[in-house]
């Protein structure tokens, strides 16, 4: 009897231990089945739903992250967006010096290469806008892996790839002195700015504006870019900029066939390289594709007596154009201005067979008026 009462109690126990085991096995595959429900519902979910899955996704915390990070591999724009919100809004409930901080940063940099490309970019964006957060300061492995991910992501062929690769060595370069880590990010850059997609180029030349890059002479070429939006972003960064582009190669961009970069050419003229207004229209007329165009800066300069006249006839002596050039040496002469130095280098070196004999002739009646004198 009392060995039938002992088998019994331990029967009940096994028992009441496999429903033990069955409920937390049953509550743990709900709550796995509610993660993989709520991680499949923001991953299809559109604009006008997103914030309220991403709302339903941050408080599973870290036991989403695996699903979170398993779905950048897929190769839907808008899914990889919506996943980068979920590991946003995680990470967003996280202490600033939370150790789950720079595990989470490692798996993104050891796995950045069997991302998509749409992944790869959620990853890109993610590490900026974690170094650019007004938050307290990251842990440094954060930063560290962050650069990790600067060079493949702009070797990538996918252009938003490159473009976030981009924006993210923007943000690393305003925490980081490591010559090494400026000279990559220098690098990226240089490659941008030769990009074959214009808003890569417009990216690069922005940041080759920040101080650390001191790449602003490598923007000037995109003064002459097919896209108007890229040369109005050049115009921009090199415009005030003496160092980058001289004023004399500036002007021609008073021509240029987009009304912003016009405009914007004319405000750097006037607010940055302190030009008057009747200087900004003579350099229009100097730099005018037509010689006879440029032969009106003769006129302007005689009605204008307040002009300096050596300057503008010296600009003008260098004119492709043989007769602009003439007209320039008759001027300086019929005005008596002291041009001879470059007169005479007309005489001896100008391509023109007839500038040069002309230069000869007004160096000798420029000798004969002093010895009449």
């Amino acid at each position: 009897m009392r060995l039938a009462k002992l088998l019994w109690s331990w029967w009940a126990i096994a028992l009441l231990g496999t429903l033990v085991l069955a409920g937390v096995g049953g509550w743990l595959e709900r709550d796995l089945l509610i993660n993989w429900y709520y991680l499949e519902r923001l991953s299809r979910a559109g604009e006008a739903d997103r914030a309220a899955w991403v709302a339903a996704v941050a408080p599973r915390d870290s036991a989403v992250l695996p699903g979170l990070l398993h779905r950048l591999a897929s190769p839907s724009a808008p899914t990889c967006h919506n996943i980068r919100a979920g590991i946003a809004a995680v990470v967003d409930r996280w202490p600033a010096d939370d150790h789950r901080r720079p595990r989470l940063a490692e798996r993104l940099a050891e796995g950045f290469a069997r991302l998509s490309a749409p992944g790869q970019r959620a990853a890109l964006e993610l590490f900026r806008d974690w170094l650019t957060s007004p938050a307290p300061e990251l842990p440094a492995e954060v930063h560290d892996y962050a650069v990790r991910l600067i060079v493949p992501g702009g070797r990538s062929p996918a252009k938003d790839v490159r473009v976030a690769a981009m924006a993210l060595a923007g943000a690393v370069v305003e925490q980081e002195r490591r010559p090494e880590v400026l000279g990559c990010c220098r690098e990226l850059v240089r490659q941008g700015l030769q990009d074959t997609e214009p808003e890569n180029r417009a990216l690069a030349a922005r940041l080759a504006a920040r101080p650390q890059m001191n790449l602003l002479p490598q923007v000037a070429p995109l003064l002459d870019d097919p896209v108007p939006a890229v040369r109005k972003v050049a115009m921009i960064v090199v415009g005030p900029a003496q160092e980058a582009i001289s004023t004399d190669d500036l002007l021609r961009s008073l021509h240029d066939t987009d009304e912003d970069v016009r405009r914007l050419c004319e405000g750097a003229l006037r607010d940055w390289r302190g030009l008057r207004p009747e200087d900004v229209a003579l350099g229009r007329l100097i730099s005018d594709e037509r010689p006879g165009i440029r032969l009106q800066v003769l006129e302007n300069l005689r009605r204008a007596p307040d002009l300096e006249p050596g300057v503008w006839l010296r600009r003008l002596s260098h004119d492709p154009a043989p007769a602009v050039r003439a007209a320039a040496i008759r001027a300086a002469g019929e005005n008596h201005l002291d041009l001879a130095d470059r007169i005479r280098q007309m005489a001896q070196s100008d391509p023109s067979p007839t500038i040069r004999q002309l230069a000869e002739f007004y160096l000798s009646r420029q000798s004969q008026a002093r010895s009449d004198r």
